[in-house]
C-alpha cells in the first residue's frame, strides 16, 4: 500500500527533528554528564530510528512513537504544575506547554485514524 502524504511529512520531520535534536546536544556536549548525556543519545537515535521506521511504514515505529508522545506528555505535565501554582508566572512557558500538548493529542488522533492504522498493518 502506498503511503499517505501525511505519514511521509512526519516520517521526514522526525529524522529533521533527530538532526536538529543532535545540533543542540553537540552544542551543549562538554556542559552534559552522565545520564543526561546517555538521555539525550537515545533521544537522538530514537527519533532518527522512529522517522525511518514511519516512512517504511513499520509497526514498531508507529507504536514507539505513541510511547515517545506519552513520556513527553507526561514530562510535560511535571513541568507545566510551576505555571499553575504560581499565579504570576511568564506565560511564554506556559504556552510552550500547551504546544507540546496539543502536537501530542494531533499525534494520538493521526496515528489512530483508520486509513492510517491500514497502511501499517496492510504491509
Amino acid at each position: 500500500m502506498k503511503r499517505s502524504i501525511g505519514i511521509t511529512i512526519f516520517g521526514w520531520s522526525m529524522i529533521v527533528l533527530s538532526f536538529f535534536s543532535s545540533f543542540s546536544f553537540f552544542k551543549t556536549f562538554p556542559l552534559q554528564k552522565g545520564a543526561f548525556l546517555y538521555l539525550s543519545i537515545i533521544y537522538f537515535l530514537s527519533l532518527l530510528f522512529i522517522g525511518i521506521g514511519i516512512l517504511k511504514l513499520e509497526r514498531w515505529a508507529r507504536i514507539l512513537l505513541f510511547w515517545l508522545v506519552a513520556i513527553k506528555i507526561v514530562d510535560i505535565s511535571f513541568k507545566a504544575v510551576p505555571y499553575l501554582l504560581k499565579p504570576h508566572t511568564k506565560i511564554i512557558g506556559f504556552v510552550d506547554i500547551i504546544g507540546i500538548l496539543v502536537t501530542g493529542a494531533f499525534v494520538f488522533w493521526f496515528f489512530n485514524r483508520k486509513s492510517i492504522k491500514e497502511q501499517f498493518i496492510s504491509k
